[in-house]
């Protein structure tokens, strides 16, 4: 007994195989603008994905030395006088201790010119600031030592800043200054190295 059989059209197989729609590549997930906040701060400067790395500081505090007191130089004083030579007088006495307690007041003060470094340090780091937040190009260049890697910046997207976090640290053309850095999740506090360039200060880039 015969059977009928169905005619296959390779045509129509062939329509049927490239109406199907191609399978869907895997979604990745996003990354975050802001990379490497352990070992480092990162600015955005540039681009969606892209971040100017500035330098950690690797400076430990050195200890102050102990201020001396009246007491101390005025045993001083006194140790410092030769035994033939005959004893001075209380006011002689006096004034050397006087003397020597003003000069270590002197020592152990910060002098103006260290005072107004911190100052110019901070300001730059303020500017670096402003510059990374509102995307200001100029103001970037302005404060950034390598400026020829400066691309064109875009504005942080929400839920992402970075502000200066304390007072800067100057060791003479060298310095760091504290800043905090939010990016999505996670808050990271770092030192930005800076450095005296054609006598102004900038931020220099890894």
């Amino acid at each position: 007994m015969d059977y009928p059989t169905q005619e296959i059209n390779p045509v129509r197989r062939a329509q049927t195989r490239q109406a199907l729609p191609p399978p869907l590549p895997p979604q990745r997930r996003r990354k975050g603008p802001i990379v490497a906040l352990g070992a480092a701060a990162a600015v955005l400067v540039g681009g969606g994905v892209t971040a100017v790395v500035l330098l950690k500081s690797d400076d430990k505090p050195q200890a102050a030395a102990p201020i001396a007191t009246n007491k101390t130089m005025t045993t001083m004083a006194t140790a410092s006088v030769p035994p033939s030579e005959p004893p001075t007088s209380p006011a002689a006495s006096s004034a050397a201790a006087t003397s020597s307690t003003t000069k270590s007041t002197k020592a152990t003060t910060p002098s103006s010119t260290a005072v107004d470094e911190v100052t110019t340090l901070n300001s730059a780091a303020d500017r670096l600031v402003v510059g990374v937040m509102t995307a200001n190009k100029p103001t970037l260049l302005e404060v950034v030592c390598d400026s020829g890697r400066i691309g064109e910046p875009k504005k942080p997207p929400p839920g992402e800043s970075i502000k200066r976090a304390g007072n800067a640290k100057v060791t003479g053309t060298t310095g760091t200054v504290p800043v905090k850095i939010v990016a999505s999740d996670r808050t990271v506090t770092e030192n930005l190295n800076a450095r005296k360039q054609n006598g102004k200060w900038c931020f220099t880039m890894r």
